[in-house]
Protein backbone atom coordinates (compact mmCIF):
# COMPACT_ATOMS: atom_id res chain seq x y z
CA UNK A 1 0.00 0.00 0.00
CA UNK A 2 2.90 2.33 0.78
CA UNK A 3 4.40 1.57 -2.62
CA UNK A 4 1.09 2.53 -4.24
CA UNK A 5 1.08 5.81 -2.28
CA UNK A 6 4.60 6.55 -3.49
CA UNK A 7 3.77 5.85 -7.16
CA UNK A 8 0.85 8.28 -6.94
CA UNK A 9 2.60 10.91 -4.81
CA UNK A 10 4.85 13.89 -5.63
CA UNK A 11 8.09 12.16 -4.58
CA UNK A 12 7.96 9.61 -7.42
CA UNK A 13 8.97 12.26 -9.94
CA UNK A 14 9.53 10.73 -13.37
CA UNK A 15 8.58 7.31 -11.96
CA UNK A 16 5.03 8.41 -11.15
CA UNK A 17 2.63 5.71 -12.29
CA UNK A 18 -1.05 5.98 -11.24
CA UNK A 19 -1.93 2.64 -12.85
CA UNK A 20 0.99 0.97 -11.12
CA UNK A 21 -0.25 2.49 -7.87
CA UNK A 22 -3.67 0.99 -8.45
CA UNK A 23 -2.12 -2.43 -9.12
CA UNK A 24 -0.19 -2.13 -5.86
CA UNK A 25 -3.42 -1.31 -4.01
CA UNK A 26 -5.15 -4.36 -5.54
CA UNK A 27 -2.26 -6.59 -4.43
CA UNK A 28 -2.40 -5.05 -0.96
CA UNK A 29 -6.17 -5.64 -0.78
CA UNK A 30 -5.76 -9.34 -1.56
CA UNK A 31 -2.97 -9.61 1.02
CA UNK A 32 -5.04 -7.91 3.74
CA UNK A 33 -8.03 -10.13 2.90
CA UNK A 34 -5.92 -13.24 3.43
CA UNK A 35 -4.59 -11.83 6.71
CA UNK A 36 -8.01 -10.76 7.92
CA UNK A 37 -6.57 -7.27 8.61
CA UNK A 38 -9.90 -5.45 8.39
CA UNK A 39 -8.53 -2.01 9.34
CA UNK A 40 -5.89 -2.03 6.62
CA UNK A 41 -8.41 -3.55 4.20
CA UNK A 42 -10.70 -0.55 4.78
CA UNK A 43 -7.80 1.86 4.13
CA UNK A 44 -6.87 0.30 0.80
CA UNK A 45 -10.54 0.05 -0.26
CA UNK A 46 -10.83 3.81 0.39
CA UNK A 47 -7.80 4.51 -1.82
CA UNK A 48 -9.19 2.31 -4.61
CA UNK A 49 -12.51 4.16 -4.42
CA UNK A 50 -10.89 7.55 -5.04
CA UNK A 51 -11.74 8.90 -8.48
CA UNK A 52 -8.22 9.99 -9.33
CA UNK A 53 -7.01 6.38 -8.98
CA UNK A 54 -9.53 5.25 -11.60
CA UNK A 55 -9.16 8.12 -14.10
CA UNK A 56 -5.60 9.39 -13.67
CA UNK A 57 -3.82 10.24 -16.89
CA UNK A 58 -0.42 8.64 -17.17
CA UNK A 59 2.37 10.87 -18.39
CA UNK A 60 4.51 9.11 -20.99
CA UNK A 61 8.10 8.80 -19.75
CA UNK A 62 11.10 9.62 -21.96
CA UNK A 63 12.05 6.99 -24.54
CA UNK A 64 14.89 5.48 -22.51
CA UNK A 65 13.10 5.62 -19.15
CA UNK A 66 11.40 2.15 -19.36
CA UNK A 67 14.78 0.42 -19.55
CA UNK A 68 15.97 2.24 -16.44
CA UNK A 69 12.95 1.62 -14.26
CA UNK A 70 12.86 -1.23 -11.82
CA UNK A 71 10.76 -4.17 -13.12
CA UNK A 72 7.77 -5.25 -11.00
CA UNK A 73 8.98 -7.29 -8.07
CA UNK A 74 7.40 -10.65 -7.41
CA UNK A 75 6.19 -11.05 -3.83
CA UNK A 76 8.81 -12.91 -1.85
CA UNK A 77 6.30 -15.39 -0.41
CA UNK A 78 5.00 -16.35 -3.85
CA UNK A 79 8.53 -16.82 -5.17
CA UNK A 80 9.41 -19.10 -2.26
CA UNK A 81 6.22 -21.14 -2.77
CA UNK A 82 7.08 -21.57 -6.45
CA UNK A 83 10.58 -22.74 -5.55
CA UNK A 84 9.21 -25.34 -3.13
CA UNK A 85 6.61 -26.51 -5.66
CA UNK A 86 9.31 -26.95 -8.32
CA UNK A 87 11.46 -28.92 -5.88
CA UNK A 88 8.51 -31.21 -4.96
CA UNK A 89 7.92 -32.00 -8.61
CA UNK A 90 11.58 -32.72 -9.33
CA UNK A 91 12.23 -34.76 -6.18
CA UNK A 92 8.95 -36.67 -5.85
CA UNK A 93 6.97 -36.10 -9.05
CA UNK A 94 4.34 -34.37 -6.88
CA UNK A 95 2.36 -31.58 -8.53
CA UNK A 96 1.35 -29.45 -5.56
CA UNK A 97 1.33 -25.93 -4.16
CA UNK A 98 -0.37 -26.95 -0.92
CA UNK A 99 1.82 -25.74 1.96
CA UNK A 100 0.93 -28.66 4.22
CA UNK A 101 1.88 -31.19 1.53
CA UNK A 102 5.09 -29.28 0.74
CA UNK A 103 6.00 -29.30 4.42
CA UNK A 104 5.31 -33.04 4.56
CA UNK A 105 7.56 -33.70 1.55
CA UNK A 106 10.36 -31.66 3.13
CA UNK A 107 10.10 -33.85 6.25
CA UNK A 108 10.19 -36.97 4.07
CA UNK A 109 13.39 -35.75 2.40
CA UNK A 110 15.05 -35.58 5.82
CA UNK A 111 13.85 -39.10 6.64
CA UNK A 112 15.23 -40.31 3.30
CA UNK A 113 18.74 -39.20 4.23
CA UNK A 114 18.52 -41.01 7.58
CA UNK A 115 18.35 -44.44 5.93
CA UNK A 116 15.50 -45.55 8.22
CA UNK A 117 12.55 -47.69 7.15
CA UNK A 118 9.41 -45.67 6.40
CA UNK A 119 5.69 -46.46 6.60
CA UNK A 120 3.43 -44.46 4.25
CA UNK A 121 -0.28 -44.24 5.03
CA UNK A 122 -2.95 -42.86 2.73
CA UNK A 123 -5.98 -43.66 0.64
CA UNK A 124 -5.62 -45.43 -2.69
CA UNK A 125 -4.42 -43.05 -5.40
CA UNK A 126 -2.81 -40.43 -3.15
CA UNK A 127 0.73 -41.02 -4.45
CA UNK A 128 2.32 -43.46 -1.99
CA UNK A 129 4.57 -45.00 -4.64
CA UNK A 130 5.72 -41.54 -5.76
CA UNK A 131 6.83 -40.90 -2.17
CA UNK A 132 8.68 -44.23 -2.09
CA UNK A 133 10.47 -43.49 -5.38
CA UNK A 134 11.42 -40.04 -4.10
CA UNK A 135 12.82 -41.48 -0.87
CA UNK A 136 14.90 -43.96 -2.87
CA UNK A 137 16.28 -41.18 -5.07
CA UNK A 138 17.03 -38.82 -2.18
CA UNK A 139 18.61 -41.56 -0.06
CA UNK A 140 21.56 -41.73 -2.46
CA UNK A 141 21.27 -45.51 -2.76
CA UNK A 142 22.78 -46.93 -5.94
CA UNK A 143 20.87 -50.22 -5.99
CA UNK A 144 17.51 -50.99 -7.58
CA UNK A 145 14.08 -49.72 -6.56
CA UNK A 146 11.72 -52.70 -6.49
CA UNK A 147 7.97 -52.35 -5.78
CA UNK A 148 5.85 -55.35 -4.83
CA UNK A 149 2.11 -55.47 -4.11
CA UNK A 150 1.70 -57.63 -1.02
CA UNK A 151 -2.05 -57.95 -1.59
CA UNK A 152 -1.75 -59.34 -5.12
CA UNK A 153 0.36 -62.45 -4.36
CA UNK A 154 -0.46 -65.62 -2.33
CA UNK A 155 1.39 -66.10 0.95
CA UNK A 156 3.74 -68.82 -0.36
CA UNK A 157 4.67 -66.78 -3.40
CA UNK A 158 5.31 -63.52 -1.57
CA UNK A 159 7.47 -65.24 1.05
CA UNK A 160 9.62 -66.71 -1.68
CA UNK A 161 9.68 -63.37 -3.55
CA UNK A 162 10.90 -61.47 -0.52
CA UNK A 163 13.23 -63.94 1.16
CA UNK A 164 14.08 -66.39 -1.63
CA UNK A 165 14.19 -70.19 -1.31
CA UNK A 166 16.53 -73.13 -1.72
CA UNK A 167 15.99 -75.98 -4.15
CA UNK A 168 13.55 -78.61 -2.86
CA UNK A 169 12.18 -76.43 -0.03
CA UNK A 170 8.64 -76.88 -1.40
CA UNK A 171 6.88 -78.36 -4.40
CA UNK A 172 8.01 -76.55 -7.52
CA UNK A 173 11.26 -75.22 -6.02
CA UNK A 174 13.44 -76.71 -8.76
CA UNK A 175 16.38 -74.39 -8.08
CA UNK A 176 17.70 -71.85 -5.61
CA UNK A 177 16.10 -68.44 -5.83
CA UNK A 178 17.44 -65.13 -4.54
CA UNK A 179 14.79 -63.01 -2.80
CA UNK A 180 14.14 -59.31 -3.36
CA UNK A 181 15.81 -58.28 -0.13
CA UNK A 182 19.04 -59.94 -1.28
CA UNK A 183 18.90 -58.83 -4.90
CA UNK A 184 18.14 -55.22 -3.87
CA UNK A 185 21.00 -54.95 -1.40
CA UNK A 186 22.17 -51.35 -1.68
CA UNK A 187 18.74 -50.40 -3.00
CA UNK A 188 15.11 -50.15 -1.88
CA UNK A 189 12.14 -52.52 -1.65
CA UNK A 190 8.70 -50.90 -1.64
CA UNK A 191 6.09 -53.12 0.06
CA UNK A 192 2.71 -51.79 -1.04
CA UNK A 193 -0.39 -52.93 0.91
CA UNK A 194 1.81 -54.35 3.68
CA UNK A 195 -1.24 -54.86 5.91
CA UNK A 196 -2.34 -57.69 3.58
CA UNK A 197 0.64 -59.79 4.71
CA UNK A 198 -0.05 -62.78 6.94
CA UNK A 199 0.94 -62.43 10.61
CA UNK A 200 3.81 -64.92 10.41
CA UNK A 201 5.23 -63.17 7.34
CA UNK A 202 4.96 -59.86 9.20
CA UNK A 203 6.97 -61.50 11.97
CA UNK A 204 9.72 -62.48 9.51
CA UNK A 205 9.75 -58.94 8.12
CA UNK A 206 10.08 -57.53 11.65
CA UNK A 207 13.07 -59.77 12.29
CA UNK A 208 14.70 -58.61 9.07
CA UNK A 209 14.20 -54.97 10.04
CA UNK A 210 15.74 -55.64 13.45
CA UNK A 211 18.76 -57.67 12.30
CA UNK A 212 19.33 -56.78 8.64
CA UNK A 213 19.55 -60.49 7.86
CA UNK A 214 17.38 -62.73 5.67
CA UNK A 215 16.99 -66.48 5.58
CA UNK A 216 15.77 -68.16 2.42
CA UNK A 217 12.79 -70.53 2.70
CA UNK A 218 14.18 -73.99 3.51
CA UNK A 219 17.65 -72.72 4.42
CA UNK A 220 19.39 -72.78 7.80
CA UNK A 221 21.77 -69.91 7.04
CA UNK A 222 21.24 -66.16 7.44
CA UNK A 223 22.53 -63.65 4.90
CA UNK A 224 23.28 -60.01 5.84
CA UNK A 225 21.94 -57.45 3.35
CA UNK A 226 21.68 -53.65 3.21
CA UNK A 227 18.20 -52.99 1.82
CA UNK A 228 15.96 -50.04 2.66
CA UNK A 229 12.35 -51.05 3.27
CA UNK A 230 9.51 -48.65 2.54
CA UNK A 231 6.03 -49.95 3.35
CA UNK A 232 2.60 -48.56 2.54
CA UNK A 233 -1.03 -49.29 3.29
CA UNK A 234 -4.43 -47.64 2.95
CA UNK A 235 -5.45 -48.79 6.44
CA UNK A 236 -6.23 -46.16 9.06
CA UNK A 237 -3.48 -45.35 11.55
CA UNK A 238 -5.74 -46.13 14.53
CA UNK A 239 -6.45 -49.63 13.14
CA UNK A 240 -2.74 -50.35 12.76
CA UNK A 241 -2.03 -49.14 16.29
CA UNK A 242 -4.76 -51.39 17.70
CA UNK A 243 -3.08 -54.51 16.31
CA UNK A 244 -6.14 -55.49 14.26
CA UNK A 245 -4.88 -57.63 11.33
CA UNK A 246 -1.46 -56.03 11.70
CA UNK A 247 1.26 -56.76 14.22
CA UNK A 248 1.51 -53.89 16.68
CA UNK A 249 5.24 -54.56 17.20
CA UNK A 250 5.87 -54.22 13.45
CA UNK A 251 3.88 -50.99 13.37
CA UNK A 252 5.87 -49.52 16.25
CA UNK A 253 9.12 -50.65 14.59
CA UNK A 254 8.09 -48.43 11.67
CA UNK A 255 6.30 -45.77 13.73
CA UNK A 256 9.35 -43.50 14.12
CA UNK A 257 8.95 -42.67 10.42
CA UNK A 258 5.24 -42.65 9.52
CA UNK A 259 4.12 -40.46 6.62
CA UNK A 260 0.38 -39.77 6.31
CA UNK A 261 -0.65 -38.49 2.87
CA UNK A 262 -3.81 -36.35 2.79
CA UNK A 263 -6.57 -37.25 0.30
CA UNK A 264 -6.97 -35.00 -2.73
CA UNK A 265 -10.21 -33.48 -1.39
CA UNK A 266 -8.18 -31.96 1.47
CA UNK A 267 -5.53 -30.42 -0.80
CA UNK A 268 -7.64 -27.42 -1.84
CA UNK A 269 -5.99 -25.51 -4.68
CA UNK A 270 -4.12 -28.62 -5.86
CA UNK A 271 -7.21 -29.96 -7.64
CA UNK A 272 -7.25 -27.07 -10.10
CA UNK A 273 -3.47 -27.28 -10.47
CA UNK A 274 -3.67 -31.01 -11.25
CA UNK A 275 -6.55 -30.52 -13.69
CA UNK A 276 -4.39 -28.08 -15.68
CA UNK A 277 -1.38 -30.41 -15.46
CA UNK A 278 -3.22 -33.57 -16.57
CA UNK A 279 -5.14 -31.68 -19.26
CA UNK A 280 -1.87 -30.44 -20.76
CA UNK A 281 -0.33 -33.92 -20.60
CA UNK A 282 -3.37 -35.60 -22.20
CA UNK A 283 -3.69 -32.98 -24.95
CA UNK A 284 -0.03 -33.42 -25.86
CA UNK A 285 -0.30 -37.22 -25.77
CA UNK A 286 -3.39 -37.31 -28.00
CA UNK A 287 -2.41 -34.30 -30.13
CA UNK A 288 -5.56 -32.33 -29.25
CA UNK A 289 -6.53 -28.93 -27.94
CA UNK A 290 -9.34 -29.26 -25.40
CA UNK A 291 -10.62 -26.35 -23.31
CA UNK A 292 -12.65 -26.74 -20.11
CA UNK A 293 -15.52 -24.36 -19.46
CA UNK A 294 -15.53 -22.49 -16.14
CA UNK A 295 -18.50 -24.61 -15.03
CA UNK A 296 -16.67 -27.86 -15.87
CA UNK A 297 -13.53 -26.77 -14.05
CA UNK A 298 -15.46 -25.74 -10.94
CA UNK A 299 -17.38 -29.03 -11.08
CA UNK A 300 -14.06 -30.89 -11.02
CA UNK A 301 -12.86 -28.74 -8.11
CA UNK A 302 -16.06 -29.31 -6.11
CA UNK A 303 -16.01 -33.11 -6.53
CA UNK A 304 -14.76 -35.19 -3.57
CA UNK A 305 -12.53 -37.57 -5.62
CA UNK A 306 -12.78 -40.87 -3.70
CA UNK A 307 -10.13 -42.32 -6.04
CA UNK A 308 -7.90 -39.29 -5.46
CA UNK A 309 -5.23 -38.27 -8.00
CA UNK A 310 -5.48 -41.54 -9.94
CA UNK A 311 -9.20 -40.99 -10.54
CA UNK A 312 -8.69 -37.33 -11.47
CA UNK A 313 -6.04 -38.24 -14.05
CA UNK A 314 -8.30 -40.90 -15.59
CA UNK A 315 -11.25 -38.49 -15.72
CA UNK A 316 -9.28 -35.74 -17.46
CA UNK A 317 -7.76 -38.22 -19.90
CA UNK A 318 -11.25 -39.48 -20.78
CA UNK A 319 -12.42 -35.92 -21.47
CA UNK A 320 -9.54 -35.40 -23.88
CA UNK A 321 -9.98 -38.74 -25.65
CA UNK A 322 -13.72 -38.23 -26.17
CA UNK A 323 -13.59 -34.45 -26.67
CA UNK A 324 -13.73 -32.72 -30.04
CA UNK A 325 -10.59 -30.83 -30.98
CA UNK A 326 -10.75 -27.04 -30.35
CA UNK A 327 -14.15 -27.45 -28.68
CA UNK A 328 -14.96 -26.35 -25.13
CA UNK A 329 -15.99 -29.14 -22.74
CA UNK A 330 -19.00 -28.38 -20.53
CA UNK A 331 -19.85 -29.68 -17.06
CA UNK A 332 -22.44 -32.10 -18.50
CA UNK A 333 -19.64 -34.16 -20.11
CA UNK A 334 -17.96 -35.03 -16.80
CA UNK A 335 -20.27 -37.85 -15.65
CA UNK A 336 -19.10 -37.76 -12.03
CA UNK A 337 -20.88 -39.92 -9.48
CA UNK A 338 -21.98 -38.05 -6.34
CA UNK A 339 -23.51 -41.07 -4.59
CA UNK A 340 -20.45 -41.98 -2.50
CA UNK A 341 -21.22 -41.47 1.16
CA UNK A 342 -18.73 -39.28 3.08
CA UNK A 343 -16.56 -41.20 5.51
CA UNK A 344 -17.05 -38.69 8.35
CA UNK A 345 -19.22 -35.77 9.44
CA UNK A 346 -16.35 -33.36 8.75
CA UNK A 347 -16.02 -34.61 5.19
CA UNK A 348 -19.78 -34.39 4.66
CA UNK A 349 -19.81 -30.76 5.83
CA UNK A 350 -16.81 -29.89 3.66
CA UNK A 351 -18.44 -31.43 0.57
CA UNK A 352 -21.67 -29.54 1.18
CA UNK A 353 -19.84 -26.24 1.77
CA UNK A 354 -17.67 -26.65 -1.31
CA UNK A 355 -20.72 -27.43 -3.44
CA UNK A 356 -22.68 -24.42 -2.13
CA UNK A 357 -19.76 -22.06 -2.78
CA UNK A 358 -19.30 -23.31 -6.35
CA UNK A 359 -23.05 -22.86 -7.01
CA UNK A 360 -23.07 -19.34 -5.52
CA UNK A 361 -20.02 -18.21 -7.50
CA UNK A 362 -21.62 -19.53 -10.69
CA UNK A 363 -24.91 -17.74 -9.96
CA UNK A 364 -22.99 -14.51 -9.27
CA UNK A 365 -21.06 -14.85 -12.55
CA UNK A 366 -17.79 -14.92 -10.63
CA UNK A 367 -18.40 -11.70 -8.68
CA UNK A 368 -17.21 -12.57 -5.19
CA UNK A 369 -19.08 -9.78 -3.42
CA UNK A 370 -22.40 -10.97 -4.88
CA UNK A 371 -21.57 -14.61 -4.14
CA UNK A 372 -20.79 -13.71 -0.52
CA UNK A 373 -24.22 -12.04 -0.21
CA UNK A 374 -25.92 -15.14 -1.58
CA UNK A 375 -24.12 -17.27 1.00
CA UNK A 376 -24.68 -14.85 3.87
CA UNK A 377 -21.00 -14.38 4.69
CA UNK A 378 -18.41 -11.63 4.33
CA UNK A 379 -16.38 -11.30 1.14
CA UNK A 380 -13.18 -11.91 3.13
CA UNK A 381 -14.55 -15.16 4.57
CA UNK A 382 -15.66 -16.32 1.13
CA UNK A 383 -12.24 -15.61 -0.40
CA UNK A 384 -10.56 -17.59 2.39
CA UNK A 385 -12.84 -20.58 1.81
CA UNK A 386 -12.39 -20.39 -1.95
CA UNK A 387 -8.61 -20.49 -1.52
CA UNK A 388 -8.95 -23.42 0.87
CA UNK A 389 -10.99 -25.45 -1.61
CA UNK A 390 -9.17 -24.21 -4.70
CA UNK A 391 -12.32 -22.71 -6.25
CA UNK A 392 -11.69 -20.22 -9.05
Amino acid sequence: MAYGDWLRGPHAGEYADPRGGREAYVAAREHFERMGALGKLAEVEERLAQRNVETAVIQEPPALTPDLRRPPRRPRGESELERRATWAREAFGFVTRNKLVLGLLEEVSKLARSGSSILILGESGTGKELIAQGVHKLSGRTGNFMPINCGALPREVIESELFGHVMGSFTGAARDKVGLFESCSGGTVFLDEIAEMSFDLQSRLLRFLETGEVRRVGSNKNVAVDTLVIAATNREKTILESGEKFRADLYYRLAHAVVVLPPLRRRGEDIDLLVTHFLGEACERHDKRIVLSAAARNRLIAYSWPGNVRQLRATVNRLVVLGINDREVGAEALQLDDTRAPVSLTEELEQAERRRIVEAVARANGVRTDAAKLLGMSRTTLIGKMKRYGIQ
